[in-house]
């Protein structure tokens, strides 16, 4: 009988008989007990092993990988628990950082250019009330052409420039102050500006004053609203999900409901009102865009609102109460 023991036993040959080194580190997505595969030994009777040194070295890698899994930091409610994973994080936050710094610096951006701004309305308010009307007339229309006015410089334009017996651009700045501000009193002002230019119907309005001066109003309400919705969507999702309580699922379903009733407003606005504009000389009006086709005069008054249907090079289709032609793009001024 054989009693040979320790490294000469038979047992402890078969267990060593092709002994290999650990080339490969642990996997990176668990824990696993295939300790062969951490090995890269093919044969499994090495996972069976009751050799000291090679069960204190399997054991040590193992312990190892435990610590750093129950180690790992956590952001939010996901793990970090590898480098790519880590650098997505900090990418969003990135992201997000340069997000409100582009915004911070637009808005800097657009509050020096409108202080030049300013200081034109200012001038032309100053030159108005010493009635140096002429200097006025051209500080108030060089900030117009920048797009920014306010209630009183339109109204004053429309002053001198009725005036200067100039009704058509008159009739303009009393409609764009209609629009932006709401109808004060403007309409019958309107009818007579285009009864002594010698109109002889009176389309001084088209219903959309009201909906756009109210929406210039509150204008800010939507966009806060619209806003607050996405931001509380977001919290929501990032959040965990699991066994969510009764109300918070009812306020999920509000919040969408409030968000998308704010977007179709916005949408609204943004992109399905129809451009309006006034018409500000006298023109044929023709049935196609080129002064060949068929054509009619006085189709429209001067002062008239149009809403604009179409655009081809330099025509404009323009329609009102239901008629529709087209006409040069220079003799209409958009609001």
């Amino acid at each position: 009988m054989d009693n040979k023991k320790g490294l000469n036993s038979p047992c402890a040959q078969r267990e060593t008989r092709t002994p290999m080194p650990f080339r490969a580190p642990p996997p990176q997505d668990g824990v696993s007990t295939n300790f062969t595969s951490w090995a890269g030994i093919g044969d499994s009777a090495g996972a069976r092993t009751q050799d000291p040194l090679i069960k204190s070295q399997m054991l040590y890698r193992l312990s190892y990988r435990i610590k750093l899994l129950m180690n790992v930091p956590k952001f939010g409610n996901a793990k970090i628990n590898t480098f790519s994973g880590m650098q997505h994080q900090f990418t969003t936050i990135f992201l997000l950082m340069l997000l409100i710094f582009g915004g911070w610096s637009t808005k800097l951006n657009a509050q020096a250019s409108s202080d030049g701004v300013l200081n034109n309305l200012e001038s032309g308010d100053k030159a108005f009330d010493a009635g140096q009307f002429t200097q006025a007339l051209k500080l108030y229309e060089d900030v117009y052409s920048q797009g920014k006015f306010s209630e009183k410089m339109l109204y004053r334009l429309a002053y001198m420039h009725e005036n200067l017996r100039a009704y058509p651009q008159a009739i303009y700045y009393l409609k764009k102050a209609a629009q932006e501000f709401g109808d004060k009193g403007t309409e019958g002002k309107i009818r007579q500006l285009m009864q002594r230019q010698g109109s002889n119907r009176f389309f001084t309005g088209d219903g959309w004053n009201d909906y756009l001066s109210f929406y210039r109003n509150w204008s800010w309400l939507f966009f806060g609203v619209f806003g607050a919705c996405i931001l509380g969507l977001g919290v929501h999702y990032w959040m965990p999900n699991n066994n969510m309580a009764a109300w918070r699922q009812l306020a999920v379903v509000g919040v969408w409901a409030i968000l998308f009733l704010s977007g179709a407003v916005i949408f609204h606005r943004s992109f399905l009102m129809p451009q309006r504009a006034v018409l500000m000389e006298n023109t044929a009006f023709y049935a196609e865009p080129g002064f060949s086709s068929n054509h009619r005069l006085n189709a429209f008054s001067l002062g008239e609102t149009l809403d604009i249907d179409d655009r081809n090079d330099v025509w404009l289709q323009v329609s009102a109460a239901g008629r529709q032609w087209w006409v040069p793009k220079w003799v209409v001024r958009e609001l």
